[in-house]
């Protein structure tokens, strides 16, 4: 299991994929929800804040993503907290925390996650809305 969200003590959905996809998959689940997953970065921190969660676990998470969760008021715990995620082939960083350095709206943040996605080939889920018009950050424009 790479991803879990449970809302009023019911499973509402979980995911064996690995990356951030399965947080893009379960946005719309997450309300009042909590999440667990086994990695959280700034990027997958957002959509957590977008998606309106309670509360995360990760078994790894980056101080940046535990910053987020402060600043919106998530409780969050952590099994090991790290400067930064590393991506797959452990070249460089997490292609999603790099897109996150520069957004700090959790609904813009979803949407260059989402193209991103695209980009690679993954298939969206039909029920996802994308940009934020101005609503919640003041213009990001999306």
């Amino acid at each position: 299991m790479s991803c879990l969200i449970i809302k009023d003590g019911e499973e509402v959905f979980r995911s064996p994929a690995r990356g951030i996809f399965p947080l893009v998959q379960g946005v719309s689940k997450m309300k009042g929800a909590i999440l667990a997953d086994k990695v959280i970065g700034r990027a997958a921190a957002l959509i957590c804040v977008h998606g309106g969660v309670l509360a995360v676990y990760a078994d790894v998470m980056t101080i940046a993503a535990s910053e987020v969760f402060a600043e919106y008021g998530i409780l969050f715990e952590s099994g090991e907290m790290v400067e930064s995620i590393q991506n797959r082939d452990k070249t460089g960083l997490c292609p999603f925390d790099i897109l996150a350095n520069d957004v700090s709206c959790p609904k813009q943040m979803l949407g260059k996650v989402a193209m991103k996605l695209q980009e690679f080939g993954m298939e969206l889920p039909e029920d996802l809305q994308l940009g934020c018009g101005g609503g919640c950050c003041g213009g990001c424009g999306k």
